[in-house]
């Protein structure tokens, strides 16, 4: 009667558990940048509405804000600064 595992047993039980552990890590990871992406986009939804509120209770964006500057290629960075330095809308 056999009262004990081989030791090929063993090692295929540990390598299954490994392969299985490396899956986990993976998701895990994937999980932890989708939290972090969802987190930029509710940050960013934010920003926006609070803009919205802002036009809509004053009429009008803040001088600061009239316009965005046309010859950047980077227009959405630079109103997210000029928003960023509005004290009325904090």
């Amino acid at each position: 009667m056999k009262k004990a595992f081989t030791i090929i047993e063993l090692l295929f039980v540990i390598v299954i558990l490994g392969v299985l552990a490396s899956l986990a890590v993976q998701k895990l990871l994937a999980t932890k940048t989708d939290a972090e992406v969802t987190k930029i986009v509710v940050d960013m939804k934010n920003t926006f509405d609070k803009i919205a509120t802002f036009y809509i209770t004053n009429g009008n964006l803040s001088a600061k804000l009239k316009a965005a500057p046309s010859d950047s290629s980077n227009n959405f960075y630079n109103i997210i600064m000029l928003i960023g330095d509005d004290p009325t809308l904090k």
